[in-house]
C-alpha cells in the first residue's frame, strides 16, 4: 500500500513542527516508499523502519551510496565522482577510514574549544546583514 499524499521533500511540510505522524504512517503502510519528485521526475526511496535501514548499512555493495550518491537528483558521471568525495556519500570501507578521522572534531570537547571562533563569526556575519534589514 502506497501513500502518496505525503511529500517528504517538500519544505512546507516541516515549517512550524517535524511531521512525525506522517512518517509514522509511511512506517505503518509504506515502511519502503517510493517517492516521485513532481519537478524533476527524478524518485527516491524512503526507508522508513530501523530493520530496514540496519539491512542497508550493512550490504554497501547492494545499496551503494557512493555509486550514484545519496542526493535524490540524477547526475552526470562526473558530478557524482566530485560528490563521491563527500563522507555522505563514500561507502565502507573508505567511509569508515574517513569517519575515524574525522569523530574526535565533535566530541563535546572539540565542539566547545570552537565556541569563541563560531561566535565571533557570528557576529561578523550579523553586523554585515543586520543593517540591510
Amino acid at each position: 500500500m502506497s501513500c502518496p499524499h505525503i511529500d517528504i521533500i517538500n519544505p512546507d511540510l516541516y515549517q512550524k513542527q517535524s511531521p512525525f505522524e506522517l512518517f509514522a504512517e509511511l512506517r505503518a503502510k509504506d515502511p519502503v516508499h517510493w517517492h516521485e519528485d513532481p519537478e524533476t521526475n527524478v524518485g527516491f526511496w524512503a526507508i522508513t523502519k530501523r530493520e530496514h535501514l540496519d539491512f542497508i548499512c550493512r550490504n554497501p555493495l547492494m545499496f551503494s551510496s557512493e555509486a550514484r550518491s545519496c542526493v535524490y537528483a540524477e547526475w552526470d558521471d562526473e558530478r557524482v565522482k566530485l560528490l563521491s568525495n563527500m563522507l555522505l556519500n563514500m561507502d565502507p570501507p573508505k567511509h569508515i577510514a574517513f569517519r575515524k578521522i574525522i569523530t574526535p572534531l565533535f566530541k563535546p570537547g572539540a565542539i566547545d574549544n570552537l565556541r569563541p571562533l563560531m561566535e565571533r563569526h557570528t557576529r561578523e556575519l550579523l553586523d554585515e546583514v543586520v543593517p540591510r534589514g
